[in-house]
């Protein structure tokens, strides 16, 4: 039986298909860098992010930007290519069953566009632009597909699809073990810690720090002030110390802390953790030119104000704990965990708890500190994460 061909009215639908996939590769690779860039470094601010709601790194930074230990954007150009690759045999053979496949993940893009939409708004609360770019071009191919399926029918679509499989069967076997391989490539290229979910699911709503709050009060670890003043934890002589500047607010010094608190806990006699603050907060930061983690100054300060009633490490818990949620940390809030006068923890915070935060960020400036979380490691600055072997000689 001679091949079925599309009707020519169906070339610009062809195209219009190529456009779309072509553009879907270049946002899809787009988004793997900055994937890429925000988990190398977690101080890395993209070109996408524009306030704590508007942001592309908080996308990448969660949890929900893997698929089976692959990022979501490397499925996306995977698909992408693929319909790419069929749109210009399309435009090229004019064989109307290559309609069927075009379709079939044309549909499986929109359908994931709205899956994708809903963890966005609902469970993360933020927007990532280039995220709703693709979703555009997953809408765009589907009402292509739409239309080239209206136009051969779903009867002709299905005996085609099987007449196909009867007469070119090492063919179709061979294009899907293509695709499975390129699977594979792609599980086999990502770092094992991004495959154990080693990213950062802070969302609102979620306590991973109950770790953290566990470990300081029954290990009973070391603490106080440093000579200048500074909050600390861990070896009151230590071998080696580490000044970690953080914001409340930030998803990667969540989990940070978690990590720094199990290292001191494991090291109590060697490694001390000191705490500074820098918010990324244009309320206090001058850094920051633009609305980004909007409670982080006030939470800073409450911080604090906590460290001298004698209370940080709890307040630092608390606030790690709960920085993220939806519903803002109040200083009666906070009093009440930490069982001190709220009058006198909020009068703290207008002076001298304002004036503790604003001494951290502008040594944090002159340090040239342009993320969080950042170390101080022996005078030299570590942005995002500390090197894995930096402290093995003092473990």
């Amino acid at each position: 039986m001679p091949p079925v061909v599309v009707p020519v009215s169906s070339r610009r639908l062809w195209v219009v298909a190529a456009v779309a996939s072509v553009l879907g590769v270049a946002l899809a690779t787009e988004l793997t860098l900055v994937h890429v860039r925000v988990h190398a470094n977690p101080a890395t601010r993209s070109f996408c992010t524009f306030s704590e709601h508007v942001s592309c790194d908080r996308t990448a930074q969660s949890s929900y930007s893997l698929f089976a230990g692959v990022p979501l954007s490397l499925w996306g150009a995977l698909a992408y290519s693929l319909v790419l690759i069929m749109a210009l045999w399309g435009l090229r053979s004019r064989k109307s069953f290559i309609v069927a496949p075009f379709t079939l993940i044309a549909v499986g893009c929109a359908a994931s566009s709205l899956v994708l939409a809903y963890i966005s708004g609902v469970m993360l609360r933020n927007l990532c632009i280039l995220c709703v770019a693709t979703w555009v071009v997953d809408w765009a191919l589907f009402v292509v597909g739409w239309k080239l399926t209206t136009q051969v029918g779903l009867p002709e679509l299905g005996r085609q699809m099987r007449q196909v499989w009867r007469a070119r069967r090492p063919l179709v076997v061979g294009a899907l073990a293509l695709v499975v391989c390129a699977i594979v490539g792609m599980r086999l290229v990502i770092p094992d810690a991004w495959a154990k979910g080693r990213v950062s699911r802070v969302i609102p709503g979620t306590k991973l720090v109950a770790n953290a709050q566990r470990l300081a009060p029954n290990l009973r670890l070391p603490s106080g002030l440093t000579d200048d003043g500074h909050p600390y934890i861990g070896a009151a002589h230590p071998r080696v110390s580490v000044s970690e500047f953080a914001d409340y607010q930030c998803p990667h010094c969540a989990n940070t802390h978690i990590e720094m608190r199990e290292l001191v806990a494991k090291n109590p006699t060697t490694i001390r953790i000191v705490h500074r603050h820098f918010p990324l907060d244009n309320q206090c930061n001058s850094l920051v030119q633009r609305p980004f983690h909007t409670r982080a100054c006030g939470y800073a300060k409450m911080a604090a104000c906590a460290s001298l009633l004698g209370k940080f490490w709890d307040a630092n818990d608390y606030l790690f704990d709960h920085g993220r949620d939806e519903a803002p940390i109040t200083v009666d809030s906070l009093a009440k965990v930490l069982n001190v006068d709220a009058a006198t923890l909020k009068e703290c915070m207008d002076k001298a708890g304002a004036e503790v935060v604003r001494q951290d960020v502008e040594e944090g400036l002159q340090l040239k500190i342009e993320g969080t979380p950042s170390f101080l490691v022996n005078g030299k600055i570590y942005k995002g994460q500390l090197p894995e072997d930096l402290l093995a000689p003092y473990e």
